[in-house]
C-alpha cells in the first residue's frame, strides 16, 4: 500500500464506476449509481482526503488495483450521533471510507481490511469501524464474514443535524 497521489482521483472515480456497474448488472443494486450528493462534491471529498494523506493505493508494477480510505475519527460525526452509549473516554478507533477493489483483482478486500487493522493498532486504536449502503445485505454479509458486527444504523435525525440528508450508507459496523 502507498499513498494516493493527486493524480489518482480519476482511477478511483473510474474504479467506483467499475463497481457500480457490476452491482447494478449483476446484483440489481444501485449503490453508487450516481454520486452522492454531486459528483464534483465527490470529487473534491477524493481529492481532499488525498491531500490530507488518508487515501492510499494498492498497486501492481504498472497499475493500481484497489484503493481505501482510512481516518483517524469520526470525521462525519455518524457515530456519535447514532451509538446510544458513548465509547469510553481514549476507545480510539480507525474509520474505513471508500473501499474499492478492481473487479479482475476481487479477494484483495479482506487483505485490505487487515492492513488498515494493522495501521489501527500502530497508531493505538482499538476498533476498525465503516458505514456501509443500507440496502445492500450481500455487503453487510461480507463485512461479517470479515469479524465486523453491526453497531447501529444512523437515524435521519443525525443525518439531518451534521448536514447530510439523505446520504445513503447508514449502516455502522465495526470490529
Amino acid at each position: 500500500m502507498c499513498p494516493a497521489a493527486e493524480d489518482d482521483v480519476g482511477f478511483i472515480l473510474s474504479l467506483r464506476a467499475e463497481a457500480a456497474r457490476w452491482l447494478a448488472e449483476d446484483k440489481r443494486i444501485t449503490q453508487w449509481e450516481k454520486a452522492w450528493p454531486t459528483l464534483e462534491a465527490q470529487r473534491r471529498r477524493i481529492l481532499e482526503a488525498i491531500r490530507e494523506g488518508r487515501t492510499w493505493m494498492l498497486r501492481a508494477p504498472s497499475k493500481p488495483l484497489a484503493t481505501i480510505t482510512l481516518c483517524d475519527e469520526d470525521c462525519y460525526g455518524f457515530w456519535r450521533g447514532s451509538l446510544r452509549e458513548s465509547p469510553p473516554e481514549g476507545d480510539r478507533a480507525v474509520y474505513i471510507h471508500r473501499l474499492i477493489v478492481s473487479r479482475r483483482h476481487r479477494g484483495l478486500g479482506a487483505r485490505i481490511i487487515d492492513w488498515a487493522a494493522e495501521r489501527g493498532r500502530e497508531r493505538g486504536a482499538r476498533w476498525l469501524r465503516l458505514d456501509i449502503w443500507r440496502d445492500n445485505p450481500g455487503l453487510e454479509a461480507y463485512y461479517r464474514s470479515q469479524g465486523f458486527t453491526k453497531a447501529a444504523d444512523i437515524p435521519e435525525d443525525v443525518l439531518d443535524e451534521l448536514g447530510l440528508t439523505g446520504y445513503p450508507s447508514t449502516v455502522l459496523m465495526h470490529r
